[in-house]
């Protein structure tokens, strides 16, 4: 997907793309949801940080949230949980500054901080739903950092999108980067045949700003945004 279709849903977020994995010609049933952006120093929050001139390095985090037919949320992938509990989605470690993965990182866009790796074929039918977010640790609007891109594809290089966040057109702590939904006449999780996973997943691309930028408070957030995606 063009950066411009991407910029033209987060200036009309409503105006959802949706396909099935397979539409969008990723050729593996392993997804990955990466990240990469530079150190950026910002005004520390609070008005004694702010006279004093105190400065805060941004720190921008991906989290990946489960949930089944009902939308109660049953795993959280981040941070503070780097696998859930099938080990089929898996957080590679966190970045806290950007920097702080190696100097090739911050030169080249291309190398990510942070990783989700999710095997489609591994998750158990009792997940139906996964929410891809991105946020900002310390609340900072994610298009202030110096540069910052992120993506969402498989791992044989194949890109449904590759976003960067200092276009975005409105400064929100966080944002709700994809949904994939089960299809309903989907089989059964464990499935070996990579091609069929993928057609039995829809990505929807709402990317949708969130007022909430830390779990679990985003949570009930998600639920209507997972929710509002998949009526009808």
């Amino acid at each position: 997907m063009s950066d411009a279709t991407i910029a033209n849903h987060l200036t009309a977020p409503n105006a959802n793309t949706s396909k099935t994995l397979n539409q969008f010609a990723l050729t593996s049933d392993t997804l990955q949801f990466g990240l990469n952006f530079t150190h950026t120093l910002l005004p520390k929050a609070g008005l004694i940080n702010k006279l004093k001139g105190r400065e805060q390095a941004m720190d921008i985090d991906l989290s990946c949230v489960l949930f089944d037919a009902s939308l109660t949320v049953t795993d959280t992938v981040w941070f503070k949980q780097l696998r859930d509990a099938t080990m089929a989605v898996r957080h590679h470690g966190d970045s806290l500054n950007g920097k702080d993965r190696g100097d090739m990182a911050e030169v080249d866009r291309y190398i990510d901080v942070e990783t989700i790796e999710i095997r489609l074929s591994h998750l158990p039918s009792t997940v139906q739903h996964l929410a891809l977010v991105v946020s900002s640790y310390h609340e900072h609007g994610l298009r202030q950092v110096s540069r910052g891109n992120v993506r969402f594809g498989d791992d044989e290089g194949n890109d449904i999108y590759d976003l960067d966040l200092t276009r975005l057109t409105h400064d929100a702590p966080a944002l709700c980067m994809a949904v994939l939904s089960r299809h309903p006449l989907a089989g059964v999780a464990g499935d070996s045949d990579g091609l069929q996973q993928l057609g039995a997943w829809y990505c929807h691309l709402p990317v949708m700003p969130l007022s909430e930028y830390r779990l679990p408070e985003m949570n009930e957030q998600l639920v209507h945004v997972v929710g509002e995606l998949n009526q009808g």
